[in-house]
């Protein structure tokens, strides 16, 4: 051994690289943690912070890295179980989006570059292998890690907004749009951890304050825009505003070094000694202009709050302070979580007792408003903002809502809005209000999406501005009360969408969700209603698309759910974690039956029929076994079908030649139809996958039994079962999780990368053939 080991990843050592970086030996160091680190090999010591590369919801990991060079720089590629992430080693910020397609765990990667070829390879359990081309064009997905911080500004007639990530960059936003609207500004080596965005002199400027130490200022809409590193903070510099002093833009910056810095935001000069002498690092910070004095609220990372006020001097501003806030002398527990101006007031927002908010006299501690009662999970931002001539509170908490407070009268805004808010470090970012046009607008920062919500609707608006999902669990057709066919899908995080599947155009609101991670969406049209449920590990819930209303909600976990119609009454079916099923009157929220046991491994799918004019549920599951039940009693309706190798996986109904069949996908590429009234000996077996069936969807198209398969792996084929021929069949590149047929031909399938779509041509549909 060539002297002491580097001690530091958080968990076992699972990927290593080395490259040369001026002159200096580095190290790329990841874990099973998924966290990539940098190390100095002359002098043995960790460059920098790690940075989270490859960390998931479940089995995070570095499974390979790789170093090689890249336009002139060295890089280099690391793989996680989902995706490839290419590397600056200078920096280590990532560059471009992640390499994502694999519909497999990804195990190693690698790179190749001479001359004006540059080539990322990634090898997967999916069996293939995928080369990229890194010197394509390719589209922004925004910032590649998690936001934190964001920004509101209304410049020239455009509603701006600027956000902060740790992936060490600022963007700029179009919020009419929904784009962006400038080159992302990189410059930082390491997270972006505050922003501000205003006008000098009429150009519209951006700050930012990151764990480098540094300020930089920005001018977005300037050619060959580029910014020097404002110096003096010793710290992470969490917090910025821009505001006026004596007819100057002054920029102030909060660090948790405890102390504030005023800058000139026209050339970057400190124009004053720090304010200093603050318990703990700054957190939260508010600025107010009155008359040529300026006001700054700001609160500390030891719930302490603090008042300045800064004066024009001769030769540099004078700063006084004038109140001290602190929290622990309401309670011992007492927390601040936001700082602002309340008519002229300088308030804290504090937690005294369990999740209410109160608002404080930031000078005196005395009650302004609250407590704002709702959470019900750990409250960690909080902003004050108008909304017309109105003063609102909003928060964000654990329990993945976001709720707004008229200050005044105390009543909520509308509902909560539900979004993913529990995995840091999204979850410490207070909500923005903005507006687009005349509608008050909520940027809400979670730790997966950043999302705008209609503050006059409390409606989600369009896509999230980044992190959105492309993981799409289900995809369902149905038609809508005007008649027109339309496609649901849902989300692994789970969103609801639902757009027009002629022009795919957005027809509805989003549902948002607050779950990380959801097992199953289903849809189904009740009555004309589009009625969706999803699970997860805490609860099922139903909602009617159409009126955007929850129409039950179950607590404990469920990995499969779906609704379906049965003696002309709604019912909720669900597999519970022990593999029980379970159904409800979704009127009623009452057992239809008694629980149906008998499974031994996670259930694939459940399908509702009728047979005998008795209500039947079938089951698929891991266990190898498809069972019938009897919806009236609870009861196997007959004998247990075995013998499906490696898991029954997936499972529909359909009349054929007038008798009821089964349509059964096996975890050995088998696709087997059997009729329900007969012995397996009747079963017909079709042309095997060559990988497990992943979903099996039969619809009478133009009058002829028509079955929709896939497999894992991306393959899809048509068969017409009156003639039990192969007719079609598309690979479409990507895991498929949700297949949908309609009567027309249509055909929507749900896959990890998106949504594909797909019709018959009318030749086809004449042979059973082409899919197109």
């Amino acid at each position: 051994m060539d002297g002491s080991p580097l001690i530091g990843p958080a968990m076992g050592v699972s990927a290593v690289c080395v490259t040369e970086v001026d002159g200096r030996t580095i190290a790329l160091v990841g874990d099973q943690a998924g966290m990539l680190s940098r190390w100095d090999l002359h002098d043995r010591r960790q460059v920098g912070e790690p940075v989270s590369a490859h960390v998931y919801y479940t089995r995070s990991g570095v499974t390979s890295a790789a170093a090689g060079h890249f336009e002139g720089r060295p890089v280099a590629v690391t793989s996680g179980r989902m995706e490839a992430r290419l590397w600056d080693v200078r920096t280590l910020q990532q560059v471009g989006p992640p390499l994502r397609g694999h519909v497999g765990d990804i195990t190693a990667a690698a790179l190749f570059d001479r001359d004006d070829t540059a080539l990322a390879v990634t090898v997967s359990q999916d069996r293939t292998a995928r080369i990229w081309d890194l010197t394509a064009d390719q589209p922004s997905e925004g910032h590649a890690r998690p936001v934190l911080a964001a920004a509101y500004h209304s410049y020239q007639g455009r509603d701006l907004a600027v956000t902060g990530s740790e992936d060490g960059s600022a963007r700029l936003w179009d919020l009419a749009t929904g784009q962006e609207c400038a080159s992302p500004l990189e410059g930082h080596t390491g997270q972006v951890m505050a922003v501000a965005v205003g006008e000098v002199g009429g150009s519209l400027v951006v700050a930012t304050g990151g764990s480098d130490t540094t300020v930089r200022l920005w001018e977005p809409f300037r050619a060959g825009n580029s910014a020097t590193p404002l110096l003096g903070h010793t710290n992470a510099v969490r917090c910025a505003v821009f505001c006026d002093l004596d007819e100057r833009t002054v920029l102030l910056t909060g660090s948790d070094d405890g102390t504030v810095r005023l800058w000139d935001a026209r050339d970057g000069t400190a124009l004053c000694p720090p304010l200093s002498g603050h318990i703990g690092g700054i957190r939260h910070l508010s600025v107010r202009t009155a008359g040529r004095m300026l006001e700054v609220a700001l609160c500390t990372s030891l719930d302490h709050g603090y008042l300045w006020r800064i004066t024009p001097g001769p030769s540099h501003p004078a700063a006084t302070p004038h109140g001290h806030f602190d929290a622990s002398a309401l309670t011992p527990d007492a927390r601040t979580v936001g700082v602002g101006f309340h008519q002229g007031c300088p308030v804290v927002v504090v937690i005294l007792d369990g999740n209410a908010v109160h608002v404080r006299d930031l000078e005196t501690s005395a009650p302004i408003a609250g407590p704002f009662a709702g959470h019900t999970g750990f409250v960690t931002a909080a902003a004050l903002g108008r909304i017309g001539s109105r003063t609102v509170i909003t928060t964000t908490a654990y329990d993945n809502t976001l709720r707004t407070w008229d200050m005044v009268s105390g009543t909520e805004e509308g509902p909560p809005l539900e979004s993913c808010n529990n995995l840091s470090p999204g979850a410490q970012v207070p909500p923005v209000i903005g507006r687009i046009g005349n509608i008050p607008v909520l940027i809400g920062i979670g730790s997966q999406h950043v999302r705008l919500w209609n503050l006059t609707t409390m409606e989600p608006m369009g896509e999230p501005l980044c992190g959105i999902e492309h993981h799409l669990l289900s995809a369902d057709i149905a038609h809508a009360a005007d008649g027109r066919a339309v496609v649901v899908t849902g989300n692994f995080d789970g969103s609801v969408r639902v757009h027009d599947l002629d022009n795919g155009r957005q027809v509805a609101a989003h549902l948002a969700s607050g779950s990380p991670t959801t097992s199953s969406v289903s849809t189904e049209v009740l009555d004309d209603d589009i009625v969706v449920v999803r699970s997860n590990w805490t609860d099922v819930d139903v909602w009617s698309v159409s009126t955007r209303r929850r129409l039950w909600k179950r607590a404990g976990p469920a990995q499969l759910s779906c609704v379906s119609t049965v003696g002309g009454r709604p019912v909720v079916l669900a597999a519970d974690a022990d593999y029980t099923l379970n159904a409800w009157d979704l009127d009623t929220q009452a057992l239809v039956c008694p629980p149906m046991a008998g499974h031994t491994a996670l259930v694939n799918a459940l399908r509702v029929g009728h047979t005998e004019a008795v209500p039947i549920l079938a089951s698929a599951s891991y266990d190898g076994t498809v069972r019938l039940w009897d919806l009236r009693t609870g009861r196997p309706h007959e004998e247990v079908r075995t013998g499906y190798a490696m898991g029954a996986t997936a499972l529909d109904l359909a009349v054929i030649g007038g008798r009821n069949h089964l349509l059964i996908g096996s975890g050995d590429g088998r696709v087997t139809m059997e009729p329900i009234d007969g012995p397996s000996s009747c079963a017909t077996e079709l042309d095997r996958f060559p990988a497990s069936v992943r979903r099996v969807r039969v619809a009478s198209v133009d009058g002829t039994p028509t079955l929709v398969a896939a497999d894992v792996y991306g393959l899809v084929r048509v068969w017409d079962l009156e003639a039990r021929a192969l007719r079609a069949e598309i690979n479409v590149g990507s895991g498929i999780n949700g297949v949908a047929v309609d009567t027309t031909g249509q055909i929507c399938v749900a896959t990890d990368m998106g949504l594909v779509a797909l019709r018959m041509t009318p030749a086809s549909r004449r042979d059973r053939g082409e899919s197109r």
